[in-house]
């Protein structure tokens, strides 16, 4: 998303450990790999009547792709979802360019429900985007 600040810098990270580790619905988690941060990975609380529904995200440093990393705390953290029972839905909307975060999302279970047309703006382009969602398990 936009929301990621490029440069990183050392202010952005601490604003980011102090986010991660505020109290509340959100998780925010780092991916690491082989004893070092790699990545991140968390959830974004709905509200209201969407309390029950979360946003699922994660990115990941491009050195880090391809070697099944992504895959792996996706799971890791559906698995943990599952078994807290703190959400009965997840949605993951997807840059509709990028299909390897789209296969990451089917080989942890999502589906996909449809695309959103002209739905967000990425690199000052409007561009559709690919909702997945997996459905907490009763």
């Amino acid at each position: 998303t936009e929301s990621f600040p490029h440069p990183y810098t050392a202010s952005d990270a601490d604003f980011w450990l102090s986010t991660a580790s505020a109290p509340g619905s959100d998780l925010h988690l780092a991916i690491e790999f082989q004893g070092t941060a790699v990545g991140g990975i968390g959830t974004i609380a709905g509200k209201g009547i969407f309390r029950q529904t979360c946003q699922f995200g994660y990115w990941l440093a491009e050195p880090h792709w391809g070697k099944g990393i992504a895959t792996a705390a996706a799971k890791a953290l559906v698995a943990h979802l599952e078994t807290e029972r703190l959400f009965a839905r997840l949605e993951a909307p997807v840059f509709q360019w990028n299909p390897a975060s789209m296969r990451v999302l089917e080989k942890v279970g999502f589906a996909r429900e449809g695309v959103l047309r002209k739905s967000v703006t990425k690199d000052n382009q409007l561009i559709d985007s690919v909702m997945y969602a997996y459905i907490v398990a009763v």
